[in-house]
């Protein structure tokens, strides 16, 4: 059977992909092969019902057959969504925000990569059928190939869709407090020296995509050495705790390498005492006081240009990045 309305839709996003140099995603041949393979390995039947959840009035049936009917109360359950039922489901994807790419490509790699978790998040349906909340997360069922458990809520009036999604998200910091891994550190702070380490490691500096939470944590309890090196960094003064995250991530890295090297540049940063007129450290910490840039990349690259003329034993007078290159740490 042919869905028009998905075809449209999915087209768009195609041609869109393409434009931007990215992965087509599934077409509609693959999908269809998809079926296929679910069905022999009898994740999918036709004419039977094709998944079975435990809702809360005891055994509740799904059948393949599209979106939900209408309801006249509100019914709750836990179903296996395979990419052909996400297909048949955003049929009833009328009236909804713009797609983010961004975050369904997120969910996409977090479902092919097995990350994906049941955590009680739903996907909504009004007492019409009609799509109310997940369609980014049907999406990426469809994109990944990968079939995913999820709450369904059936049967929520259609005025009630713009309270949904309406609290605020938890961010990394959130997180990080919510994990037990700050210890008495900023958690902002950390969450910042956490993301430079990671994206600097991955050489995904420039990429805008939010890192899931769990690689924060699992990075800061694996490696707790990082909030050792930004609670020493952090013992300047006010004027330059700002750019900790920064600076802690740069000479952490670079410690690896240069352990000795590292100690004595957090040592002049942390005291500016004894530093010479053309120290490195002393330009990093004059560029800081005065008018550092904006940009997360553009400080993180202040910091390494210093920490590597300070390695070299090289005299700055004032420390300068390139716009279209970003440093390695020497050796790293």
């Amino acid at each position: 059977m042919t869905h028009l309305k998905w075809d449209r839709a999915h087209t768009a996003r195609r041609d869109g992909r393409a434009r931007r140099g990215m992965a087509a995603g599934p077409t509609e041949d693959e999908l269809r092969e998809l079926v296929a393979r679910y069905k022999k390995e009898g994740l999918l039947v036709s004419n039977t019902p094709a998944l079975v959840s435990s809702g809360a009035s005891g055994i509740v049936e799904v059948t393949p057959s599209g979106a939900p009917e209408m309801t006249t109360k509100m019914t709750t359950e836990i179903v296996e969504v395979t990419p052909s039922v996400a297909i048949r489901w955003l049929e009833g994807n009328t009236h909804n925000r713009p797609l983010r790419q961004v975050d369904v490509e997120r969910m996409t790699r977090a479902m092919r990569e097995g990350r994906w978790e049941l955590n009680g998040e739903s996907i909504i349906f009004d007492a019409q059928g009609m799509l109310l909340d997940g369609q980014h997360r049907l999406w990426a069922c469809v994109e990944s190939g990968v079939a995913f458990r999820t709450v369904v809520v059936r049967g929520v009036h259609p005025r009630a869709f713009t309270t949904i999604d309406q609290g605020r998200r938890r961010s990394l910091s959130d997180h990080l407090v919510v994990a037990s891994v700050t210890d008495g550190v900023a958690a902002r702070t950390l969450s910042t020296t956490l993301v430079l380490v990671h994206r600097y490691r991955t050489g995904s500096i420039f990429t805008k995509e939010k890192l899931p939470p769990q690689v924060i944590i699992d990075l800061a309890r694996g490696e707790p050495a990082i909030k050792e090196w930004l609670q020493r960094v952090l013992a300047t003064g006010r004027g330059l705790r700002a750019f900790a995250p920064y600076v802690a991530a740069t000479v952490y890295l670079g410690a690896e390498r240069h352990p000795v090297e590292a100690s004595t540049f957090v040592r002049g940063w942390v005291t500016g005492a004894g530093l010479e007129a053309e120290s490195p450290i002393l330009a990093l910490r004059t560029r800081v006081a005065g008018n550092p840039p904006q940009t997360l990349q553009e400080r993180f690259a202040l910091a390494i240009v210093a920490f590597n003329a300070h390695l070299a034993g090289r005299a700055l007078q004032r420390v300068r990045i390139q716009p279209d290159r970003f440093p390695k740490i020497t050796g790293v």
